[in-house]
């Protein structure tokens, strides 16, 4: 794991939530934001076992994924991703791909649920 410390703090802070008194987290791996980034091929560009094929780019997320509900357990754990968003230019050239693996990997852990931002079929100010 190259980045043990981010992970860390997505343990920790689902941690925090359950001892706060919430029922459970959503995991925000969608809209731009950093666990977007990595899972995107026009914007991961790196060359480690974080880039590259979409497997590895996908490490990063699962990562979370994994620590998370190792630490408070998958009936309190929900994932939200945006395969098809492109937000800020962090588009994704096969994005029926990334969603299916995702789905499919995250799947695996039986978390609560994933929540799956559909693709824009008509823009706004279209009819």
């Amino acid at each position: 794991m190259k980045f043990p410390h981010i992970v860390n703090d997505f343990r920790l802070a689902a941690r925090n939530a359950i001892d706060a008194g919430f029922d459970g987290v959503e995991i925000h791996g969608a809209n731009g934001y950093i666990i977007d980034q990595f899972m995107k091929d026009t914007v991961n560009d790196r060359t480690d076992i974080y880039g590259g094929s979409l497997e590895n780019r996908c490490r990063f997320a699962l990562e979370i994924v994994n620590a998370v509900v190792d630490e408070i357990g998958a009936d309190r754990v929900g994932m939200r991703l945006s395969p098809f968003a492109d937000y800020m230019e962090t588009g994704d050239s096969n994005p029926d791909a990334l969603g299916l693996y995702m789905a499919n990997e995250v799947g695996k852990f039986n978390i609560l649920y994933l929540h799956v931002i559909e693709p824009r079929m008509v823009k706004i100010g279209e009819r």
